[in-house]
């Protein structure tokens, strides 16, 4: 079979041969023999595919042969080729093991070449220029196999189509042979060479364009492992922070078509990157390989890795890069949901990401509802003036919002917003008003969570109680006569203050069980101890969960549909003859 030395068998004997036995002298190699041993090698790769399939067993015994003499190199590429395309998945697995623990072991061996190395001595004569030769070309044969599994790593790792367990097995592969280039790049180097980390051809490098030029989402097995055993090492995260700012580049998004799918890869991938909140103590730095010296006698290199500084800037860098890409309108809409906790706590300068949420929230609909927090953290927080914020926060109380997806994180954010201490008499009074409108017209899962946020806020607002307390004849003639001016969008003109709350009064004969006990909460007295509505399960709520719960309920008495008859008189005649 054809292979790496079919070619310059004589050549290269010396080298392969154990070294008692005695060999015959043997050419030069020249630059014809080296294209002659690549065409070999790629037939011998060809004429792989026709040998026997592997087992498991027979992988364990290729890699035992393999480590023991290197005469038997010609089968790693069978070993190559299971781990790529075998049918059996426990063959791929252990011809993937197999194949890594391999390479890790030429390399630590001097075999590999992984990075700049010293050059090495002029040879003494012939025989030994021969065998400098043979070895030099073993060794680049080596390296060319080892490039093309890291390449065929990548593109496990990001093919859809692979199983969550192989494309994981695919990361931690990558991962264990970029920690054999951090530790073996610089042979003799006291501080391991972390910039192999950041090589666009190094392991890592291979792995991040992989996942950055997947098609389909990456999985939650997948991002999970990155997140817990890969990305909170301090190497890995700044270099990954740095690959994203390389691929997030125009030249570099551009080769995928446009940069959407890839905009979005990476925002997976950012999103499992967080700055630690100080500097790190050297005995607690979690590397992915840490110096061999004492931490005291650790180099600057080293150090810097420890310094929050030095990750706050290539956090930043990377966000800002993510930013001026195209983004579609999911990405987007995630972006905004992750400022506020996955940004803006780690960032020196929130305020430069105001002109973002604003953007969005002027936008409306679903983009206004995901900046809603990020805007409040600013104002809160970090002193922004938004003159307008409770206006267009007015102008999203609706029906959709109500009642679409996103209603559990609206209720719960705007249930927060309307706590303010601060908060105008007439704002409240609009929000409330509107709020029970709404419940007056809205299904019955929106009517319970509108009637919640009602109740809640004249909780926590005593001056909006006067909607409750306001006396009127009956609830259709507070309705023939309110004030209120539904289509107002500013809540100082809708005249809410002026009005009533005769719509919760209304609510109390609603035909749904669970609106009208909540409507009739607006009855009870309110006072300091009284525990405000959970505002959780009814986001939670369906028409399908309303109908379970209605017709699970025990009932005391139950309903009919005609009177009872009554009883005949104690001493009537009961028949007549």
């Amino acid at each position: 079979r054809a292979g790496p030395f079919a070619s310059r068998a004589t050549s290269l004997a010396a080298f392969l041969l154990p070294r008692s036995t005695p060999t015959l002298a043997a050419p030069m190699v020249t630059k014809a023999s080296s294209k002659a041993s690549k065409a070999g090698s790629k037939a011998g790769e060809a004429s792989a595919g026709l040998s026997a399939p592997l087992s498991v067993a027979s992988v364990r015994a290729t890699e035992e042969r393999l480590l023991a003499d290197r005469r038997h190199a010609n089968e790693l590429i069978d070993l190559l080729a299971a781990s790529a395309s075998a049918a059996d998945v426990s063959v791929r697995l252990a011809a993937t093991q197999a194949c890594r623990a391999l390479f890790v072991a030429w390399a630590e061996a001097g075999s590999l070449p992984l990075g700049a190395e010293e050059a090495a001595a002029e040879p003494a004569d012939e025989a030994e220029a021969r065998q400098a030769s043979a070895l030099e070309a073993y060794r680049e044969w080596l390296r060319d196999k080892y490039d093309r599994f890291v390449a065929a790593l990548g593109s496990q790792l990001g093919a859809a189509a692979e199983s969550p367990e192989l494309r994981v097995l695919a990361l931690d592969s990558l991962m264990l042979l970029a920690s054999a280039e951090v530790r073996l790049a610089r042979p003799g180097a006291a501080c391991p060479y972390y910039a192999a980390l950041g090589a666009s051809r190094g392991a890592l490098g291979a792995g991040m364009l992989a996942m950055a030029s997947a098609k389909a989402a990456l999985p939650p097995p997948l991002l999970e492992r990155i997140a817990r055993a890969h990305a909170c090492k301090l190497d890995v995260g700044l270099h990954l922070l740095r690959h994203v700012q390389r691929l997030a580049r125009p030249q570099a998004a551009a080769a995928d078509g446009g940069g959407g799918e890839r905009a979005e890869r990476l925002l997976q991938l950012l999103l499992l990157v967080t700055p630690p909140a100080e500097d790190v103590l050297p005995e607690e730095a979690p590397l992915l390989v840490p110096p061999a010296q004492d931490p005291a006698g650790w180099p600057a290199p080293a150090r810097s890795l420890l310094q929050r500084k030095r990750h706050v800037k290539e956090f930043c860098g990377a966000w800002r890069a993510l930013l001026a890409l195209p983004l579609p309108a999911r990405a987007h809409r995630r972006v905004l949901a992750a400022l506020p906790e996955a940004v803006l706590p780690h960032v020196p300068r929130p305020l430069r990401y105001a002109d973002l949420l604003s953007s969005g929230y002027s936008r409306g609909g679903v983009d206004a509802l995901l900046s809603l927090k990020g805007l409040f953290v600013l104002m809160t927080r970090h002193n922004l003036e938004y003159p307008r914020f409770y206006t267009q926060l007015y102008s999203l109380v609706t029906l959709p919002s109500l009642g679409g997806a996103n209603r559990a994180t609206f209720a719960l954010e705007l249930d927060l917003f309307l706590s303010s201490a601060g908060l105008p008499a007439y704002v409240s009074a609009a929000f409330a008003k509107r709020l029970g409108r709404l419940a007056l017209l809205a299904p019955p899962p929106a009517a319970a969570l509108a009637c919640g946020l009602a109740y809640n806020l004249l909780l926590r607002q005593p001056a909006a109680r006067a909607l409750i307390h306001r006396p009127a004849a009956d609830a259709d003639a507070a309705a023939a006569e309110d004030p209120y001016v539904a289509a107002e969008a500013e809540p100082r003109d809708c005249r809410a203050f002026d009005s009533c709350l005769w719509e919760v009064d209304t609510l109390r004969s609603h035909f749904c069980p669970s609106v009208s006990s909540l409507a009739a909460l607006f009855a009870r007295p309110f006072t300091q101890s009284t525990p405000p509505v959970e505002l959780a399960p009814l986001a939670a709520l369906s028409a399908d969960s309303l109908i379970r719960v209605e017709t699970q309920r025990k009932l005391k008495r139950a309903p009919i549909a005609t009177a009872p008859a009554e009883p005949p008189p104690r001493h009537a005649k009961l028949w007549v003859p």
